[in-house]
């Protein structure tokens, strides 16, 4: 069967700067990429006045999505020590998640919160890190289709 997918080599995420015309590093070292936009819930409104059998359901305020990074990891990178020092801090820092495509790649932007960075030392492995963020507020599409 075809499939119109595409490798996600190239895929990859960018940190800002935090300058007020925001420039963007590439975080290196990248493998595996988990992104979510976040979530709704259903909450049960239903009442006497609902119509049987069926119940009235409403959709709660979007939640927070996650970003889960890993990769290999370099202690001595500025970049990412820039993503451990954004730990520390409690401010959102903007990121963009870049999903490379033949026909233009696909970028979703927008703040989220770096709350762990784990670096692992495996004996005869890579050493290698795990970051965890956690999405705030909208995050846009600016570009692809």
């Amino acid at each position: 069967m075809a499939s119109d997918a595409e490798w996600s080599l190239g895929d990859h995420v960018e940190m800002g700067d935090g300058e007020v015309i925001e420039g963007f590093d590439r975080i290196p070292e990248i493998g595996n990429i988990t992104f979510s936009l976040g979530q709704r819930t259903r909450v049960d409104v239903s009442s006497h006045d609902s119509t049987p059998p069926f119940r009235d359901n409403i959709a709660t305020f979007l939640e927070d999505g996650t970003i889960t990074l890993q990769g290999n990891y370099l202690p001595e990178n500025a970049i990412q020590q820039a993503l451990e020092n954004a730990r520390s801090d409690d401010d959102p820092t903007t990121f963009r998640v870049v999903f490379e495509q033949n026909e233009g790649d696909v970028v979703w932007q927008g703040k989220a919160r770096v709350l762990s960075v784990q670096p692992t030392s495996a004996f005869e492995d890579a050493r290698r890190f795990t970051a965890n963020l956690a999405t705030t507020g909208f995050w846009e599409r600016v570009a692809g289709s």
